[in-house]
């Protein structure tokens, strides 16, 4: 089977990107009602587009977000790196789980209430996308044209 070039994948992507825009979205909590088929999707609060992201299983994934699980939380974890100003660190005692066991709980309480906000506060647009290429692009150009401020694509 031919791939398509980089050019048919960028009108694709761009195509893509317009039906997302179209999308009705959902109270991330009635996740249950999205397909875990591969995709695309974007959180909103208050009209506002925060995080793009991808999955070849966009339900789980969504439902990821909010949930007690900081592995697969990413957002959740995000924001309350970001409420708290405490960054994580690639030494030993610096990860995630040993901030996140601070005595003083501070990361705990944001974490908890992050998941809260992503769940009752905020809303989702997905768009089923089939082709990986097609998604992996997709999630750049979105975040990009959505400046959407949680996406940072230097992690990768």
């Amino acid at each position: 089977m031919k791939r398509a070039g980089f050019d048919a994948l960028l009108k694709q992507t761009r195509n893509s990107f317009k039906c997302l825009l179209s999308r009705p979205r959902i109270p991330v909590k009635d996740a249950a009602r999205i397909p875990d088929s591969g995709g695309i999707y974007v959180f909103y609060e208050n009209e506002e587009p925060l995080r793009v992201g991808t999955s070849t299983q966009l339900r789980t994934r969504i439902q990821q977000h909010h949930r007690n699980n900081p592995r697969s939380a990413a957002f959740a974890k995000r924001l309350a790196r970001c409420a708290t100003g405490i960054k994580g660190g690639t030494r030993p005692g610096e990860g995630w789980k040993t901030q996140v066991e601070n005595p003083d709980q501070k990361l705990k309480t944001a974490f908890k209430e992050a998941r809260e906000r992503i769940r009752k506060k905020m809303s989702v647009a997905w768009l089923e996308v089939p082709c990986p290429d097609t998604r992996y692009l997709l999630e750049f150009y979105a975040a990009r044209e959505l400046r959407t401020p949680y996406n940072d694509f230097s992690e990768t």
